[in-house]
């Protein structure tokens, strides 16, 4: 018999091969909650296991794994084998602390047997500061921001890279958009607002202005020169525009991402435009990696035209984009993380 779903004060999951308790009480009937607005509270505080709460929904798919459910005097034990969902046991009131401490040893032995649940095979990564920025880069003159570390190339005028890590706080906020201004911390020539006047290029920016409305010091700095290139206008406002749109959803979903962006240069000759000649990219690239549950990255390559069509835009594993740049990114990671993200691309999984 298939026990009913019930909303949980503590779920007992499988995370890698540990055993992690969620603790969590929403109301002081437990008998009377809302089943849908629990779980969405249950995935906004855990959201590394997001897959595995989803798949308490529709209990009848999950396969291999042990689940424990409590709420108030109830307390329901399900085991779910390959063949289905089997009750082993419901207690109440006193009997209820008295038959989880006799079973609780059973259960997490059983629960760390079982590893094919989606949060079972997620672990974490757990990294120090500045695992976004790609390895050094010979002549780059390296700047770093409030919200952003930027790879600045003197012969384009116009960054190599722009790395950042964006939270779920960081994804909106009250300031506003200012003026774009010119960098000084970066020799002459450089890029200029008279550059891009009357060039038929908008000023495309890397590190988004959307991604710094948390802080008035992270918005203005998102407007200097050194985090901008020539970007087709309908380009700028559309697909990239929603590239970065997605970045800010997947940081709201995983708690944090890991963002590198920036030009491509595919052709031996470039349009340059105004006085300081700034290179006009034939293209521009996206990587993002997320280290919360299971690591996994994925890469965008998108011509710097109107960007309106599919075939403009190409998802890249991250080994595809580096081939493609020369970069190498996130080289902090651990060799055996790195190569695993690197070599896979599935945007399904960001879904």
């Amino acid at each position: 018999m298939l026990v009913p779903v019930v909303v949980a004060t503590t779920v007992m999951a499988v995370v890698g091969a540990s055993v992690y308790m969620l603790d969590y009480s929403l109301a002081p009937d437990p008998n009377r909650r809302d089943v849908d607005s629990c779980y969405q509270q249950l995935l906004a505080e855990y959201p590394e296991c997001g897959e595995w709460m989803d798949s308490l929904r529709g209990i009848n798919a999950l396969r291999d794994t042990f689940v424990v459910m409590a709420t108030g005097e109830r307390h329901h034990a399900l085991y779910i084998d390959k063949v289905g969902a089997k009750q082993l046991w419901i207690s109440k009131g006193a009997e209820h602390a008295q038959a989880y401490q006799a079973h609780k040893e059973e259960y997490i032995r059983q629960l760390r047997q079982f590893s094919l649940v989606s949060c079972a095979q997620r672990q974490e990564v757990r990294v120090g500061e500045g695992v976004e920025r790609p390895a050094p880069i010979e002549g780059e003159i390296v700047l770093e921001k409030k919200t952003y570390t930027v790879s600045y190339n003197q012969e384009t005028r116009c960054p190599n890279w722009v790395a950042w890590k964006l939270t779920a706080e960081h994804t909106d906020g009250p300031y506003k958009r200012v003026n774009f201004y010119e960098e000084d911390d970066v020799p002459e020539p450089r890029a200029t607002l008279r550059d891009y006047k009357g060039s038929g290029w908008s000023r495309g920016h890397m590190c988004p202005a959307g991604d710094n409305k948390w802080d008035s010091e992270a918005m203005a700095e998102s407007f200097s020169l050194v985090n901008v290139c020539p970007q087709n206008a309908r380009l700028n406002s559309g697909v990239w525009n929603s590239i970065e749109m997605d970045c800010r959803k997947w940081a709201r979903k995983y708690g944090e991402v890991y963002v590198v962006c920036g030009p491509v240069y595919l052709n031996k000759a470039h349009e340059a435009i105004g006085p300081n000649e700034v290179v006009v990219p034939e293209a521009f690239f996206k990587v993002v990696l997320c280290l919360k549950g299971k690591p996994k990255a994925i890469g965008v390559v998108v011509k710097n035209t109107e960007g309106a069509k599919k075939k403009d835009l190409y998802y890249n594993t991250l080994d595809q984009v580096e081939r493609i740049t020369g970069y190498d990114f996130f080289p902090s990671l651990p060799d055996d993380i790195e190569k695993k993200v690197e070599a896979r691309a599935n945007i399904r999984e960001w879904r």
